[in-house]
């Protein structure tokens, strides 16, 4: 199931650095699979350090918790435009 997480992660970021589209709401995807593998990891056998994993392995595990919310905290502050990526009109006036 990661590997097919990580397969859609890198098709997202190659489509992404290929084309000009803003793929903001499009790379949704990857961090809404990303939670859903982490609860039902949570529920099953996840890799936490008090069921045997590694530190390193119990690590990766809770990134792949954090990094979709801070995708998601991102892509509402682009939203509500409170942070600018892609601005449409360059031309700033100071």
């Amino acid at each position: 199931m990661l590997w097919a997480l990580r397969a859609l992660a890198l098709v997202v970021a190659a489509a992404s650095n290929i084309t000009k589209k803003r793929f903001w709401t499009a790379a949704l995807v990857v961090p809404i699979a990303s939670l859903t593998v982490y609860v039902l990891g949570a529920f099953g056998d996840a890799p936490y350090h008090w069921n045997g994993a590694t530190i390193e392995q119990a690590a990766i595990w809770n990134l792949l918790m954090i990094l979709p919310l801070v995708y998601l905290v991102l892509y509402v502050l682009i939203l509500y435009e409170t942070i600018v990526v892609y601005p449409d009109n360059q031309n700033f006036m100071d």
